[in-house]
């Protein structure tokens, strides 16, 4: 009994051994997807692909995927079998993974140089995916929708960089962009609403219209000195975008470019900047003071009010503050306010105040202190302090600009009031 008890166990022991292992992958289904021109490749080495029983599809050959991608005489995968994509050394181009959006994992050779239109597409389970050195050019919505993507390295290697490409991809936190892109085409990132950190290329020149579209995660940004021109609804409704750093070299501030930006609360506007067109800062709720180095810096208008750079109800809920436009006397800016303020006597959203003056600060000493609230609660009632000089009786001089806070015609009780609680550290003026 012993001896056929050790002659069985010995059977399937030599039964085991010629077999695969239970978790080795079994190939289920195969087919071709690209045969290489015979002409550069005498053999006509065919590019196929397999998948096996865990799900993995994998691509291998010599040459480019057909843009009609899997091809089969069987079944082809359905989208619940494909849980990972791995494309093999050899191949030279891909498509036809429209159809595979649930994998979550997606590995690609360096010898691919170009990832073409919508390539991977709405692939909702993709939480990252590395790309090759060897990649020169990504299409039009190639990672759009992907809204498993937390974090991108484009490599240097891409200067050909399409529109819309991580459009709506909703989980994107940070993107480093390859520093061979000039301009940031059109919605770029448009509805990446957890986008927080951005790695500029070292050459960008344009952000385009509607890149940063809806990106609420922005919180702070800072544009590249190299930047020129930030175009038409760049930045339109990040609405906790609180500050922007805008550096020398800047042009052109196009239409709506920060429009409904509704947490931004001040920005400097550098003297290279010649255009501000109509609506850029439209609709910036917080936004309470916008200082313009140069002169001549041309702020645009409009026939209609709500389209004007700056507009905001004053009306609406929450109540808006006003905003201060810090310029040079006898600037574009000026002129822009005087404009402003004759075209809409109702609806007075800002004001100006000449270049250089600290709001609070009434005797120019340099710091909001009880000193000052002292000066212009005496000036709300009348009193003379010429003897300190310090002459309240024209609105145009430097103490009443000071002196008037709260945006308001003429020096009251409530300036002196905001002043004080400015000097003890509860208020901040604009």
């Amino acid at each position: 009994m012993l001896r056929k008890t050790l002659t069985i166990l010995l059977a399937a022991l030599l039964l085991l051994s010629i077999l695969p292992l239970s978790a080795a992958a079994n190939t289920v289904k195969s087919g071709v997807c690209g045969v290489k021109d015979a002409e550069t490749d005498p053999d006509g080495a065919a590019v196929t692909w397999t998948l096996d029983n865990k799900g993995v599809l994998t691509i291998s050959g010599k040459g480019d995927m057909d843009e009609y991608g899997l091809r089969s005489e069987g079944e082809l995968p359905t989208e619940e079998e494909v849980r990972s994509i791995v494309v093999e050394e050899g191949v030279t181009a891909i498509h036809g993974f429209q159809f595979y959006t649930a994998a979550e994992s997606v590995t690609l050779p360096k010898t691919i140089t170009e990832i073409p239109e919508s390539t991977f597409f709405g692939f909702r389970n993709l939480p990252e995916i590395d790309l090759p050195e060897t990649l020169t050019s990504i299409g039009r919505s190639a990672f759009s929708g992907c809204t498993a993507l937390k974090k991108i390295e484009i490599p240097n290697s891409v200067t050909n960089f399409s529109t819309e490409v991580f459009e709506n991809c909703t989980a994107l936190e940070e993107v480093t962009l390859s520093d061979g892109i000039t301009e940031l085409p059109y919605a770029t990132f448009r509805g990446c609403t957890a986008l927080e950190t951005i790695h500029w290329p070292k050459n960008l020149t344009v952000i385009g219209p509607c890149a940063f579209e809806e990106c609420t995660g922005l919180q702070t940004i800072e544009i590249p000195s190299t930047v020129t021109v930030i175009d038409d609804n760049a930045f339109y409704k990040c609405k906790n975008l609180k500050t922007i750093k805008l550096h020398e070299g800047l042009t052109e501030i196009k239409e709506n470019a920060f429009r409904d930006c509704m947490s931004l609360q001040t920005v400097e506007i550098p003297a290279s900047v010649q255009t501000i067109e109509i609506g850029a800062f439209a609709y910036c709720y917080d936004l309470s003071r916008v200082t313009i180095l140069s002169a001549d810096t041309v702020i645009y208008t409009s026939h209609m009010e709500d389209l004007d750079v700056f507009h905001k109800n004053m009306y609406d809920r929450p109540q808006p503050c006003k905003i201060a436009i810090v310029a040079q006397k006898g600037s574009e800016a000026e002129k822009y306010v005087a404009r402003m303020l004759e075209k809409y006597p109702d609806n007075q959203y800002l004001y100006y105040q000449p270049y250089g003056i600290i709001p609070g600060d009434v005797n120019g000493d340099g710091e909001v202190t009880a000193e000052d609230a002292r000066y212009a609660l005496r000036a709300a009632v009348g009193l003379d302090d010429t003897a300190d000089g310090l002459d309240f009786s024209d609105p145009q001089n430097r103490c009443y600009i000071a002196a008037d806070v709260d945006g308001e015609a003429g020096i009251s009780a409530a300036d002196a009031r905001l002043i004080l609680r400015a000097a003890v550290g509860l208020e901040t003026l604009a």
